[in-house]
């Protein structure tokens, strides 16, 4: 008899510590009533505190904004197969962007995503947290349309310069709208992942107009020549290796590569000239016996041909050195002039806009 009624008391009781309330079936599975899908995205997660439970709540969000980004760029990839061959150039153009901006979309879950709700049971920390879609998208192009003031001026600048057929001006503008036309890219691919694209449409249509300045600063260069003039002082340092460095690299961007003195083509829209006037010099240090060092410089001249006095650019380049053993001169003008090449053709990229 005393033990049926021990018995008895253990299930009315519990055994002490041990909680015998359930835990309410949203934290478990993430859905909630009040919270429908149609307008929220929904994380749980738990954990020994509120810190380690909010961080997976969190985490869970951030992974379904990225399943909704992929999801995205799929349908894409589907609207380019059935659209019509006047449609396709443009719709492909639009997943290449989103493709190119696809693996640097961080989801930042502050000031985005709460804690609808936390229990707590038996020493364990229950968080249940809400992403509000469209306030989330809305924010999102929000911070769109703050940059877009910003890529429009880059815009206006490049079309200027494309209209006075003034390079240096047109790479410059390129370089200034890169990184806040990316940014947008990025933040138009969040916004559309939350809520469709039936609100970003539109804008990403008038910011086609931005991604297309690589690819116009490009056929621009395509319609210049360059003529490239190498010299060496005293026959020290390796010309030909400077002058085939700068031939292949300018022609990789675009350029008509002429030689020195080749005149203007007619249908050429215009002409520079690259002037690099090399010089070197070589030492010997005692402390080292039998090695040589070769110490290149080069002087770079930028001009347009139309207006020889108008410099484009005007540098000395140095600093670079290379050692050789057994005094071999031309070894280490070799390497020393390879060197001297890559700091060149930097040079010329800040310039020409590559």
């Amino acid at each position: 008899m005393h033990t049926l009624v021990a018995f008895a008391l253990f299930f009315l009781v519990g055994v002490p510590g041990v909680s015998c309330a359930r835990v309410p079936d949203h934290f478990l599975t993430g859905k909630n009533d009040k919270y429908p899908t149609e307008r929220y995205l929904t994380g749980v997660g738990q954990g020994a505190d509120l810190s380690e439970a909010q961080s997976k709540a969190f985490a869970s969000i951030g992974a379904q904004v990225s399943a909704s980004i992929e999801a995205v760029l799929i349908s894409d990839e589907q609207t380019v197969i059935r659209s019509s061959s006047d449609e396709r150039p443009r719709e492909e153009m639009l997943v290449r962007v989103k493709n190119s901006v696809r693996q640097t979309v961080r989801f930042d879950p502050e000031g985005l995503v709460r804690i609808a709700d936390s229990y707590t049971d038996s020493g364990i920390v229950y968080v249940f947290a809400v992403l509000e879609k469209a306030a989330a998208a809305a924010h999102y192009r929000a911070q769109a349309e703050r940059l877009r003031a910003q890529t429009a001026q880059c815009v206006e600048r490049f079309e200027q310069a494309l209209s006075e057929q003034d390079l240096r001006g047109a790479a410059a503008a390129a370089r200034d709208v890169r990184e806040p036309s990316t940014e947008i890219a990025r933040l138009l691919l969040m916004s559309e992942a939350l809520v469709g694209a039936r609100t970003t449409r539109a804008v990403w249509e008038e910011e086609l107009a931005v991604f297309e300045i690589p690819s116009r600063l490009r056929t621009f260069r395509s319609s210049l020549e360059v003529q490239v003039c190498v010299t060496q002082k005293q026959a020290l340092g390796d010309g030909e290796l400077i002058r085939a460095e700068l031939t292949n690299h300018l022609a990789g961007a675009g350029f008509r590569v002429q030689r020195c003195g080749t005149p203007k083509s007619p249908d050429a829209a215009g002409q520079f000239r690259v002037e690099a006037t090399l010089d070197a010099r070589f030492v010997e240090e005692p402390a080292l016996e039998g090695i040589v060092f070769c110490l290149p410089r080069v002087a770079l001249r930028v001009s347009d041909t139309a207006n020889p006095a108008r410099q484009l650019l005007a540098a000395e380049i140095g600093g670079t050195s290379a050692r050789a053993a057994g005094r071999d001169e031309r070894i280490a003008s070799q390497a020393a002039t390879k060197k001297l090449a890559s700091q060149i053709l930097a040079r010329l990229d800040d310039l020409f806009g590559e």
